[in-house]
């Protein structure tokens, strides 16, 4: 069984995350089911960092970290636009997400989109190392034509 790229997993995730919190807005209200969306979408990115850390051969580090950009790159998951990488800073702009695109044409609402992408490389950061900050200016998600994804290493 070949395997899904990181816009098709996500696509499939979304729909199932979709229909929770359809029954989480009955339950506990839109505010409530959104924060309960974002919490596990964040829980599900921190371990993956964790898990990309500890795939490093040495102590994390940005370089080992900024390998994730091949992983965003492959099954055209995000068009990049530019990327950037210095000793404490990477810089990543991207121009089109995928994730975003599927989200739409699944009809999420935005703010349910922007809890299932958005919240995600912060958490990522978080979970790779705690010497790794996360800043983004600019999100596709909020009606920007592009995301800047700024990394910096302390």
């Amino acid at each position: 069984m070949p395997l899904l790229t990181q816009t098709e997993q996500r696509r499939f995730e979304a729909d199932i995350l979709r229909r929770v919190f359809e029954t989480l807005i009955d339950r506990i209200g839109r505010a409530e089911a959104l924060k309960v969306i974002g919490e596990a979408t964040r829980d599900v990115a921190r371990e993956a960092g964790k898990a990309l850390a500890e795939s490093c051969d040495t102590t994390p580090n940005l370089p080992h970290f900024a390998t994730v950009v091949n992983t965003w790159r492959s099954g055209r998951s995000l068009d990049i636009g530019k990327f950037e990488i210095g000793l404490d800073k990477m810089r990543v702009v991207i121009k089109r997400c995928a994730h975003i695109d599927a989200y739409r044409e699944l009809g999420l609402p935005d703010d349910l989109a922007c809890q299932l992408a958005c919240v995600r490389e912060e958490a990522f950061a978080e979970g790779y190392s705690t010497r790794l900050s996360f800043k983004r200016p600019t999100s596709i998600c909020q009606d920007n034509k592009l995301c800047e994804l700024i990394y910096t290493w302390k």
